[in-house]
């Protein structure tokens, strides 16, 4: 087929396609201008409550593997507000489990333990409740206790496995059996082993042989078993879920919202043909976004609610000192920047240009590929205040609270330089997970010490592979988050897959909206300050919980008129609530929301 034959064929679609967007605009009212000011009420907290220590985590510090798996379980039970101790194998002894509800494992040998092993099990017997976050290493002592975690047979050697299985609603997302290959080499850090007919499996091997994630009753307490090493960021999902299973009703706060970024959007809109655009659509890449990228992101947001946050770059110029001039063709970022503003989405900041905030003489380790270094903090505020000022023109009501670094670096120095700029911005949203050369800005959620609030994107693009939808599942599970970032010039990027053309891209990006809402329901869909108004609510939040028998009761110190929590029920039912609204979200799994600043849930 010529590109002339692709041409008569494609602008019939074009045509359909503008009268569509004329349509869409039509009905979301673009109304250059008007746009309320995107403030919220001040937020007050009610004063911290305390409580016991709940868990007590025993770990190897002489051992690398140990003290790092230790560092994420700690992070794990902080941020579900779990009080713990710690204490070294040689520390520990028995009267100790009198203290605590429950005992995580954060090491593989667990003959540092010797004898103490069976007054572990013993107090498990009793009501209590262990579970471990590295494969045990297959030596006598594991062996020992074997039959009474589970296990039927096995357990002396090591399986090769490549992935994961995660059982139908053992997990939210988990919808169907979901498998992630996450290695192209087999792994031999799991026991090979077979279970009793009464343990639970929750997560196996990715060719279902091996069980990874199991849980059994002994006596009157229950053991959680994890054949794995739980010590890499994205899979701390995984850690909270083992932790949830421990006691017949656990409870933790979460964050609730989801959040999709637009990258450089609104920016200038490259000019001339698209490769992969000229190839499939004959059209160049200005028309592109207006008639078929642009009303595809818009009919998400009217089938989904998302509340999609652009983030402004004013130009791409490689300037940092002079004179930063003012880019004078404004037309589009009004436009599309209005749009987004009158569906309720958000418009943040990215950047004058895309040179990262990062200063000569300070952050020359933060230096990477053709980006420049400013050569002052007075050079970074007057680019700052040059976009502020284009932005504010252009939407003279929002205040712009969000900011992106570009290509995700930024440094100390920068953001005091930003925040001088730009009072209003109090959310950076970077990214989720360090790269091998550590010059991005790696992010938790969290507010610092500065105020300044942490929102990092925990996937982005438009092509998703088994290690970035095991991270959104993870966050999904442990903070019930998820925040996305794609780049309009996906399309025109190979290395993030323009070949593969939009039409495929959009299948993928809309598959991953499709997961989210049919995994999450109720998952708040929000702007990037509502996130960052959420992790700030979330943050605040402490808990002091009661357990007795048949009702858990829950006092939330910093509440703030409204709190979210996680709960997953082992044994029994919900019969009854006070202060609290209940919603299953899948398998044993609930979201709870709290009306105030004491919660109780009877279970029957």
């Amino acid at each position: 087929m010529t590109k002339r034959e692709l041409r008569r064929m494609i602008l019939p679609l074009l045509v359909l396609g503008i009268c569509g967007m004329f349509v869409l605009l039509e009905r979301i009212g673009v109304i250059l201008k008007e746009q309320p000011a995107n403030d919220f009420p001040e937020l007050i907290f009610t004063d911290a409550v305390t409580s016991e220590p709940e868990c007590l985590i025993i770990y190897d510090a002489a051992n690398e593997v140990s003290t790092d798996s230790y560092e994420m379980m700690a992070f794990v039970l902080d941020e579900m507000r779990i009080l713990h101790d710690d204490c070294q194998p040689a520390e520990f002894e028995s009267e100790l489990l009198q203290e605590y509800r429950t005992v995580v494992l954060a090491m593989e040998d667990w003959s540092l333990l010797g004898e103490k092993i069976f007054d572990i099990a013993a107090w498990v017997n009793e009501g209590g409740a262990m579970m471990n976050t590295l494969a045990p290493l297959p030596n006598a002592t594991f062996r020992s206790v074997a039959g009474l975690l589970g296990v039927m047979h096995g357990g002396n050697a090591y399986a090769q496995i490549r992935g994961i299985t995660i059982a139908p609603e053992a997990m939210i997302g988990a919808t169907e059996e979901a498998t992630y290959i996450l290695s192209d080499e087999p792994m031999d850090i799991s026991l090979s082993v077979g279970l009793k007919e009464d343990a639970k499996v929750y997560v196996s091997s990715d060719d279902k042989t091996i069980p990874l994630m199991w849980s059994t009753q002994y006596g009157e307490g229950r053991f959680v078993i994890v054949n794995e090493n739980l010590t890499e960021k994205y899979k701390r999902g995984l850690l909270s879920t083992a932790y949830s299973l421990m006691e017949d009703v656990c409870i933790y706060p979460v964050i609730n919202g989801s959040a999709f970024y637009l990258d450089d959007f609104p920016a200038p809109v490259p000019e001339g043909d698209g490769e992969f655009i000229e190839r499939d659509y004959g059209i160049d890449i200005d028309t592109f976004y207006a008639v078929v990228w642009w009303p595809r992101v818009l009919s998400w947001y009217e089938q989904y609610g998302i509340k999609f946050t652009g983030v402004v770059i004013e130009n791409y110029n490689d300037m940092v000192e002079g004179e930063f001039p003012r880019n004078e063709l404004a037309d589009q970022f009004e436009s599309y920047g209005n749009m987004l503003l009158n569906v309720g989405g958000e418009i943040g900041f990215h950047g004058y240009n895309h040179m990262p905030l990062c200063i000569q003489g300070i952050d020359d380790d933060r230096q990477f590929a053709d980006y420049k270094l400013w050569p002052s903090e007075a050079e970074i505020m007057e680019a700052m205040a040059e976009l502020l000022d284009f932005c504010q023109d252009l939407y003279p009501k929002v205040k712009f609270k969000v900011y992106v670094p570009p290509s995700n670096i930024i440094s100390e120095a920068g953001i005091v330089a930003l925040k001088k700029a730009c009072p209003d911005v109090n959310v950076i949203a970077g990214t989720f997970l360090e790269d091998a050369e550590s010059r991005v800005y790696e992010q938790e959620f969290m507010v610092d010490q500065y105020g300044i609030i942490h929102t990092p994107r925990v996937v982005s693009g438009c092509v998703f592979n088994d290690y970035s939808r095991l991270m959104a599942l993870s966050e999904l599970n442990f903070h019930f988050v998820q925040n996305h970032f794609t780049h309009p010039d996906d399309v025109l990027d190979e290395e993030r897959g323009a070949d593969l053309g939009w039409e495929k891209l959009a299948e993928n990006w809309e598959g991953y909206i499709d997961w989210v809402y049919q995994s999450a329901p109720m998952i708040r869909n929000m702007t990037g300050s509502e996130l960052g108004q959420a992790v700030v609510q979330y943050c605040n939040i402490t808990m002091n919980r009661t357990v007795e028998e048949g009702k858990i009761t829950v006092k939330i110190g910093g509440f703030s008129g409204s709190a979210y929590f996680m709960m997953r029920i082992n044994e029994g039912e919900i019969a009854d609530t006070l202060n609290c609204r209940v919603e299953h979200v899948t398998g044993d799994i609930y979201l709870v929301f709290a009306s105030a600043d004491e919660i109780q849930i009877k279970i029957n």
